[in-house]
């Protein structure tokens, strides 16, 4: 009965997926490295939503109307969202854009330097293979790291030792100095002074000497003599910073070929050289200039033949007079056949037409920068009615000025394409010129002497795209790169697989045994009509409600944008966050400041309704349980105020992200107990027998990929990145605990955005320390780089897309391995996409040039310079931190316990979330969601339930609607508009 409903995926709805989140990563990559914009940076990615309604709403009406191609299903449709869904966030925070710096971030010689010293705290502990790095400079830094420590602990010794002789010697002089005190002739009153300064000196002098030999105990434990160690260290020391100096030297010679690759990735290649393949348009890029690199490349490609049938008859060794013919004929053909490109006049005086036009603008920018100058200083002293004129002629020109810089960059850009073609021009009219000149003096040449002048001719072909690999690779130095991309897409690949078997085996479990709701899989249904349609056209769409939602939302928003765009002079945009500082900081709720706001989110207060009361009323309970603590805290003195509490990424917890990650803890170990029998049903079958034959075939082979999978990563940590074994194995489990955590909140609660305070390296250090041997930093530094790259800034977290597409799939009845298949082709091909494209986006401009946070802030700061900190100066046990994880955990104990009798208590999940700090935008909307719910629910019966949530579908839509005009806004007037989906704490 299964395989008969089961629907299967078309070919059209495949290739059409593939095709979407191919263009979605390379849209997404461009506008957060070229315009500052954010596409993907939730659990709700803008562009497939945006492509799901405009398939209901344009396309499939076309269809139906035209009636030459069939319209889409919902199945069809919801195939497409979910390959678009789940490879989305990819090319950003999922996986390329913290990939692609760290691996290139290491040998950065403006992070890696003597000042930070990463040589000795970073290098020595991580596999130069996963970095753009030179063979060999991890074993030569492990190399300086221990000499550097020898030579530092016998010269600690020696220093010790000397102190203790020093101290000796004190002793010696204070009491030659006693006796001499005491022969002194004089005054009894000047021989006690003096004698008393003798003893005084004595009595310093022997609690010098304690103390050295106390410390020389502690450094020299075996008693020997300090006396030895200070006539015979000196020369040992001078041998040892030798020792130290020519191991640097050769450090430094493997980290200058290093840099020299990492900073032209992070400068960009010369004017010359192409990033991208010639293949491919580049955007901004004119029709003229592609066409001409093509017939570049066409024509190059066929003079070259010539050349190579002129090299091998010469090759052939026979006397010049013999074959100077043949030569003659074939450097001719070489020549004529590069004459369709022969266009160096015309280009250079397209050139010069540009330029002229760029001169006008430019003197155009100036004169009115200088009258907005002007306007401004008439502003300073006028008020009222002339103010507000003066305003309006500010605005005026400010629209003035940014129309032609926009104009001005268009045009610079063009010229950047036609001085890109000139310089191509000038290339061919050089090759064929010198073509010309040696069939001139064919006869006057050795063979040798016009081979080595024809080689030189052949390598200029590929300055103007006559060649294959500039045209299909571009001029990228991809060697630098293949051996770190191939460990890390192994690592990667093999993680993937990994989450989406862990999604398959704990699915039955939630959507079936415990009924989870999935909201943000019940949002597309409806919007693609798989719940309830109407003549092709979701019901949704016909209800008045949804669209007064829809128009509540844009208008709102709609009215920012009109405000940020500045194209309407005098309005100003609407405050959604409502920060509570102004109204709370000379008050007894002075310690809620900076952070805490009534943030209005329409599509966060949309989803509230979609999701059972008691989760959205524990989603917020907490939230505010969390201020009650912090006031507490603060009116009892144990700070100021919110800052006075820290967390961070890494090792830091405050009260918040300390029991939030305890009942974290808990929490997911009771949800992984509860699916313990899919985990292992691979070699234990029982538990799953009375399913479906299909089911028990794709649980049994999840489960196999699922365990292998798992100790394929823990093997590749250790023995491929070097990490310690039982810290590897400590780190996987507690990373699926996160996981299993993060996924229930986005199943459950419907969150669409989070970042987990509260990891492994916080654990470590609250419980432990890192001051210790068997807990230093260095035996899990590895772990930290592939934690930061994939679970670290996890906004766009690829695991509970994988989970709401699961439950698509389920609810549409799509054959399981087709669409298991279909999602993990889309997975990666974005994630081929992203990375190579960041790569060759990275040498087109220079990736000093791109996201900041991406690229600086996150390998230097959050990356690297967080490693190289903890491994200088580990941090010691902290029991606060731990006896809050321990009130967390005991907490959500107690709750998952006593809620088995009194179902009144709240939801766990709340709990849970405390370890987001992003829950301090959400919670108010939040709370606005679960108050419309209880109203309707409380007053109204199912159907009104169902009327009205369309009201709150309508706002969801028209907040993603308002956020994709805004990139198109922002990109056609190139100004900022931050109208998106992103929230953080601050």
């Amino acid at each position: 009965m299964q395989k008969q409903t089961d629907n299967k995926i078309t070919v059209r709805a495949f290739a059409l997926g593939l095709v979407i989140a191919a263009v979605f990563a390379m849209m997404t990559m461009y506008f957060g490295h070229r315009r500052g914009i954010l596409v993907t940076s939730t659990q709700i990615p803008v562009l497939p939503y945006i492509l799901l309604m405009v398939m209901v709403l344009l396309i499939n009406p076309l269809c139906r109307l035209i009636r030459v191609v069939r319209r889409f299903s919902a199945a069809e449709i919801l195939v497409v969202f979910c390959m678009g869904l789940v490879s989305s966030g990819v090319s950003t925070f999922g996986l390329s854009s913290q990939l692609v710096p760290l691996m290139s971030g290491l040998f950065n010689e403006a992070w890696n330097n003597d000042q930070s010293r990463w040589n000795q705290y970073v290098a020595p502990h991580l596999d130069e293979a996963f970095f753009v790095a030179e063979p060999g400079i991890q074993a030569v830094s492990k190399q300086y790291l221990d000499v550097v420590n020898t030579v530092g602990a016998e010269r600690r010794v020696y220093d010790s030792a000397l102190r203790v002789v020093k101290a000796r010697e004190l002793i010696h002089k204070a009491q030659a100095e006693i006796g001499n005190a005491q022969s002194l002739r004089g005054s009894e009153s000047t021989k006690a002074m003096a004698l008393n300064r003798a003893r005084s000196a004595l009595l310093l002098a022997e609690n010098s000497l304690v103390q050295a030999e106390r410390h020389w105990k502690t450094v020299c434990a075996d008693g020997q003599d300090p006396d030895p160690v200070v006539r015979d260290y000196p020369e040992r020391l001078v041998g040892g910073d030798a020792a130290v100096q020519r191991v640097r030297d050769e450090l430094a010679a493997l980290e200058r070929e290093a840099f020299e690759r990492v900073r032209l990735f992070r400068r960009g290649l010369p004017v010359d050289a192409r990033a991208y393949p010639g293949m491919v348009p580049i955007m901004g890029e004119g029709n003229g200039t592609y066409v001409a690199r093509v017939r570049r490349m066409f024509h190059g490609r066929r003079s070259l033949d010539a050349l190579n049938d002129a090299r091998s008859v010469l090759l052939a060794g026979t006397a010049m007079d013999q074959i100077a013919g043949q030569v003659s004929s074939s450097l001719k053909v070489a020549g004529e056949r590069l004459t369709p490109i022969l266009e160096l006049e015309t280009i250079r005086q397209s050139c010069s037409e540009i330029e002229n036009k760029v001169a006008v603008f430019r003197e155009s920018r100036v004169a009115v920068e200088t009258r907005l100058a002007e306007l401004h200083q008439s502003s300073r002293d006028m008020s009222g009615a002339e103010a507000r004129a003066i305003e309006s002629k500010i605005a005026t020109a400010k629209r003035e000025q940014r129309s032609l810089a926009r104009t001005q960059e268009s045009l610079e850009s063009d010229l950047a394409g036609w001085s890109q073609r000139l310089l191509a021009a000038e290339v061919v009219q050089a090759t064929v010129t010198a073509i010309e000149e040696l069939d001139r003096e064919l006869s006057t040449q050795s063979p040798e002497a016009v081979l080595a002048r024809l080689d030189a001719i052949r390598a200029d072909y590929a300055k103007f795209d006559a060649s294959i690999r500039r045209f299909w690779l571009g001029d990228v130095p991809w060697q630098h790169w293949v051996n770190p991309l191939v460990r890390w897409g192994l690592l990667i690949g093999l993680t993937y697989l990994v989450l989406m078997a862990f999604n398959m085996l704990i699915f039955r479990q939630w959507a079936y045994h415990e009924k989870l709701i999935y909201p943000l899989a019940e949002l597309p249904e409806h919007l693609a009509g798989a719940v309830d349609s109407e003549d092709g056209i979701p019901v949704v769409f016909k209800s008045g409600l949804f669209w007064s939602g829809f128009a509540i939302a844009a208008a709102f928003l709609g009215w920012n944008m009109l405000c940020y765009s500045d194209v309407v002079t005098g309005i100003k945009p609407l405050d959604f966050k409502h920060f509570w500082k102004p109204f709370v900081e000379k008050s007894a709720l002075a310690g809620l400041v900076p952070t805490t706001r009534s943030e209005i989110f329409f599509t966060m207060v949309g989803l509230s309704f979609l999701i059972p009361k008691k989760i959205s009323f524990s989603l917020w309970f907490f939230s505010a349980l969390y201020m009650v603590q912090l006031l507490v805290l603060v009116w009892l003195g144990y700070g100021v105020n919110e800052s006075s509490f820290e967390t961070e990424w890494w090792t830091i917890l405050n009260f918040r992200t300390a029991q939030g990650g305890g009942a974290l803890l808990v929490f997911s170990a009771v949800v992984l107990w509860k699916c313990r029998h899919y985990i292992a049903c691979c070699v234990a079958p029982d538990a799953i027998r009375s399913l479906d034959r299909s089911e028990q075939v794709e649980l049994r082979l999840a489960s196999c990929v699922f365990l292998l999978g798992s100790a394929g990563i823990v093997l590749l940590l250790w023995r491929g990145m070097g990490a310690n074994l039982g810290y590897t194995i400590f780190f996987w489990f507690f990373v699926l605990l996160i996981t299993v955590g993060l996924v229930r909140a986005v199943t459950e609660g419907g969150l669409l955005g989070f970042q987990a305070w509260s990891g492994p390296f916080h654990f470590i250090r609250a419980v432990f320390g890192m001051d210790r041997t068997w807990t230093s930093p260095s035996l899990f530094a590895p772990l930290m780089v592939y934690y930061g790259v994939l679970f670290l800034d996890i906004k766009a977290f690829i695991a509970p897309a994988m989970a709401n597409a699961l439950k698509i799939r389920s609810d549409l009845r799509i054959k399981r391995f087709q669409f298991h298949g279909a999602i993990l082709l889309a997975v990666a091909l974005a994630a081929v996409i992203g990375v190579l494209g960041e790569i060759m986006m990275g040498y087109a401009g220079g990736a000093d040039e791109m996201n900041s946070w991406f690229y600086s802030s996150f390998p230097n700061v959050a990356g690297f310079g967080q490693i190289k900190t903890l491994i200088q100066s580990p941090p010691a046990a902290s029991p606060a931190q731990t006896g809050w994880i321990v009130a967390g955990a005991l907490g959500m104990a107690a709750l998952l316990y006593f809620r088995q009798f009194a179902f009144w208590l709240p939801h766990p999940i709340g709990m849970i979330m405390l370890v987001n700090p992003i829950m301090i935008a959400y919670w108010f909307s939040i709370l606005l969601g679960w108050m419309a719910k209880s109203l309707v629910t409380k007053y109204g019966n199912k159907d009104v339930y169902a009327r009205v949530r369309c009201l709150f579908l309508g706002l969801i839509a028209g907040e993603l609607v308002i956020v994709a005009l805004a990139m198109l806004v922002s990109y056609l007037l190139d100004v900022s508009i931050p109208i998106d989906l992103n929230r953080n704490a601050a």
